[in-house]
């Protein structure tokens, strides 16, 4: 029994089969699949652009702390070649 056994009423068309596709539809698919990924694309992009200062604000903390990290590193190297340097402090 075929497909208007199980939905009593309905017609078979040749669209409904599977596998059978027309060139219009596929065309159709493509440009559908195309404009979403486009779509998708720009509202990454849009919130790319609302974190940036974000983005920007955490960097700056970063460096400053990586500035004072070294600042440290390079004390502590320098009590170690230099203990002489230091000593009474």
């Amino acid at each position: 029994m075929g497909r208007a056994g199980r939905f009593p009423g309905r017609r078979v068309c040749e669209s409904d089969l599977p596998g059978k596709k027309s060139p219009a539809s596929e065309s159709k698919e493509i440009i559908v699949n195309t404009l979403k990924y486009i779509c998708l694309t720009f509202i990454q992009l849009v919130k790319q652009i609302g974190a940036l200062p974000q983005t920007i604000a955490n960097a700056s903390k970063q460096r400053q702390r990586q500035a004072v990290l070294n600042e440290l590193e390079a004390e502590r190297l320098d009590r170690i070649c230099n203990p002489a340097k230091y000593r009474g402090r």
